[in-house]
């Protein structure tokens, strides 16, 4: 995994704008990217937290890159996870409403 960055930093805000962008027009043809670039930053926090959890010492956690990824990107990553849970409560209701 790579220091948090300027190329880091520039994609968290690229795919902040375009999330922005999608709940504001979910039918733009910008999807696609949407997708790859928020799954991209999905992948990176939960590798992430994965490096930081075997790291004892909370001073020791806030030293390391993955802490700094963690930091940020984590609001980013929960407005994700938000929205994908709010598009799966919208399919399960389309579904159930259809069965």
């Amino acid at each position: 995994m790579a220091p948090v960055g300027e190329h880091s930093k520039g994609l968290v805000k690229f795919a902040a704008a375009c999330l922005a962008a999608l709940m504001l027009a979910p039918s733009i043809s910008a999807r696609p990217i949407v997708f790859a670039r928020s799954t991209t930053v999905m992948a990176e926090y939960r590798d992430a937290l994965a490096s930081v959890a075997d790291v004892q010492s909370s001073r020791d956690k806030q030293q390391t890159p993955a802490w700094q990824r963690i930091a940020a990107t984590s609001r980013l990553a929960g407005e994700i996870a938000r929205a994908i849970a709010e598009d799966t409560a919208a399919l399960r209701q389309e579904f159930r409403t259809s069965a």
